[in-house]
């Protein structure tokens, strides 16, 4: 058999499709103390370079190169050596000038120095300019340099090659020729058997006969061995779920198996994807890529790859997340249950949590006055009670949803809202009359207010004061109560009582003060005291004369008797008339009106005198000629003009004078 094979000039081959391989030896889990170098070193192949990506829990790293002080030149000497360099690391350099003000800024870095690693690989024998090299790993790249060796030892080294990729070779077509198979009689065609899959094959036909084998055919074209019929496959072991930042690109490259060579699909969320913008598709025969540039939070969904051919279809998914910033809260943000200091604000969480947990609730507020947003505070749920409002002051309200990797845009109050209570406080009770009272307590009634300003009556506060003392709280009475006993009074102590309405605006004006109670007892039995009755001797003629002490509080009647017969006993003064008081003033009159004395000292009252008391001189002025018989009087413009206190005496055996009213000023 002859063969018309001629050989090329020698070509070295690589494979122009390798699947990238991790050099596993220098990867291993790692303890260390915070705050120190964390370093990996690992060599990686495949064929194209593949794209290396460190990540962290899921997440990319930011890798940042951390500039060292490596060495330091004394003087402006423009030159330097730097030491200590670890052996096939990677450098960059940058200078800082330094004078008395401490460094300056530093200049662009150098380009990067690698510091490469010698190491012998191969030697020769004689003076035979060539070698070869072993034992190199596939995919790390090399430079090589030379030195001859004589007697004296090795001299320089050559300058480097450029560098070289090691790369694994293929299999060159072997030129022999083989044969395979053989038909019967001249039948133009057969059957190749037993032909590895994967290699690639030529194939030549020599016609055979009695005479022997004739010259050989030209060569077929290339084929590889390969199954004919074979249903789509897709390697999901490099389909996986992908996590990514917006912003970020992503990719998905897949192997896919199939014969005849199956179609290939992109879908998201079972939209077909188009290889345009932003998407790009590049299919061949054994694999597709899918790459997505500058994502999108709308690129997050289900991607699947569907591949078919006439043997049957195939489909693979992954999930795709595409991480942002939350969407804005869902509104509406409308305040409620607004006062003078606070507000009620609720709003709902954002549709879209862009791919990770809503962290908080960062809540601002604006005093339309400054014009600025103040926050509030980060708040875990979607309530919150806005404080320290000023009353009568216009806010504004926004609400931004916050997760890992930033905040939302702000959802916003639709208007203004002012700080004030909904209600206003209630007006002032009746003012309170006695009903009773004791040694330690006085028993009170009032009447309600006219408005309870907006919102019902919660409750009303009973405040005392003693003669020469504040006002201060006695007690609390309930909202359906206008009427209470004040208790824990001293003795013997004069007081006056007033009544405050409270509502949920706050307590309301005090009413009017009471008539002024001294706390005794109302009720005692009278007591003679029996040390002042003694025997005594008067002349005929004379009247004898005796005083008794009593201890009651009304007067009680008095009896002497004398030998079985009643005595006729002087008559006494009337008891003092209650404190005046004003009933009608204007500028040319007034009219008082007062209460009889409780006692009348045992005779009818024949009327009452009036005095008045200028209050620049202090002197009472009798104005009645006459003892006046009404306990009302009308005084006209003929009173002399100024600030006047009131008495009232009234006639009958002596005069007794009554309680002083508050002083009254008349005008012309």
């Amino acid at each position: 058999m002859v063969s018309r094979w001629v050989p090329s000039q020698a070509n070295t081959a690589w494979a122009i499709s390798m699947a990238p391989h991790i050099d596993r030896r220098h990867l291993g889990d790692i303890k260390l103390s915070a705050g120190t170098t964390l370093k990996f070193d690992a060599n990686i192949i495949g064929e194209p370079v593949p794209h290396v990506d460190w990540r962290a829990g899921g997440n990319p790293l930011n890798l940042r190169p951390i500039w060292e002080k490596c060495a330091q030149t004394e003087g402006d000497t423009p030159k330097g050596k730097v030491l200590d360099l670890i052996e096939g690391n990677q450098y960059e350099f940058r200078v800082l000038a330094v004078n008395k003000g401490g460094p300056g800024e530093p200049s662009d870095p150098t380009a990067p120095h690698p510091n490469p690693i010698w190491e012998k690989c191969a030697q020769t024998e004689g003076d035979t300019p060539k070698g070869k090299v072993l034992d190199l790993i596939e995919g790390n790249q090399y430079e090589f340099r030379v030195l001859a060796v004589n007697k004296g030892g090795p001299g320089e080294p050559s300058d480097p090659t450029a560098p070289h990729i090691a790369r694994a070779k293929k299999v060159l077509l072997c030129p022999i020729w083989e044969k395979c198979a053989q038909t019967e009689g001249d039948t133009p065609k057969g059957k190749v058997l037993d032909l590895i899959e994967g290699n690639q094959y030529e194939f030549r036909v020599l016609a055979v006969n009695k005479g022997g084998p004739g010259e050989p055919s030209d060569p077929t074209a290339p084929h590889i061995a390969r199954a004919k019929k074979v249903s789509p496959y897709i390697n999901r072991d490099q389909l996986s779920d992908i996590k990514v930042r917006a912003g970020s690109n992503f990719e998905f490259d897949i192997n896919v198996i199939g014969e005849p060579i199956p179609t290939k699909e992109w879908l998201c969320n079972d939209i077909t994807i188009i290889s345009k913008d932003r998407f790009k598709i590049v299919n061949d025969d054994k694999s597709t890529k899918l790459k997505v540039f500058d994502s999108k939070r709308g690129d997050s969904g289900i991607y699947t790859l569907a591949v078919k051919n006439s043997w049957g279809t195939d489909k693979g998914t992954a999930k795709v997340t595409v991480l942002d910033i939350p969407s804005p809260p869902e509104g509406p943000l409308k305040p409620s249950n607004i006062t003078k200091s606070s507000c009620n604000l609720e709003w709902r969480a954002p549709r879209d949590d862009g791919g990770t947990d809503i962290l908080h609730y960062v809540v601002e507020k604006m005093d339309m006055e400054t014009g600025r947003w103040v926050p509030m505070g980060d708040v875990s749920g979607t309530y919150t009670r806005a404080e320290n409002l000023i009353e009568g002051h216009d806010y504004n309200f926004r609400v931004k949803a916050v997760n890992k990797i930033g905040e939302s845009l702000p959802l916003v109050c639709q208007s203004p809202i002012t700080a004030k209570d909904p209600f206003g406080r209630p007006d002032r009770p009746g003012q309170p009359t006695v009903t009773d009272w004791g040694k330690d307590h006085v028993d009170l009634e009032w009447t309600p207010p006219k408005k309870d300003g907006g919102s019902p009556i919660s409750q009303y506060i009973i405040e005392k004061k003693p003669k020469y003392g504040p006002w201060e709280k006695a007690c609390i009475v309930p909202a359906n109560i206008t009427a209470t006993s004040v208790p824990d009074l001293k003795e013997g102590e004069e007081y006056e009582f007033r009544v405050i309405a409270v509502n949920k605006g706050g307590p309301g004006e005090p009413s009017k003060a009471s008539a002024p109670v001294t706390c005794k007892p109302r009720f005692v039995a009278p007591v003679i005291d029996q040390y002042a009755l003694q025997d005594m001797t008067v002349k005929a003629g004379t009247r004898p004369t005796s005083s008794l002490s009593k201890a009651q509080e009304y007067n009680p009647f008095i009896t002497l008797l004398f030998k079985n017969f009643v005595l006729d006993l002087n008559e006494d003064v009337p008891g003092k008339p209650s404190k005046p008081e004003a009933t009608d003033v204007d500028k040319d009159h007034i009219k008082i009106k007062w209460q009889q004395p409780i006692s009348n000292g045992g005779s009818a009252i024949k009327g009452y005198e009036v005095e008045r008391r200028e209050r620049t001189s202090g002197r009472w002025i009798k104005i009645t000629p006459d003892p006046i018989r009404s306990n009302t009087k009308f005084l006209n413009n003929k009173v002399m003009k100024g600030l006047y206190s009131w008495a009232f005496e009234r006639e009958e055996v002596g005069r007794q004078p009554c309680q002083k009213t508050e002083p009254h000023g008349r005008g012309s």
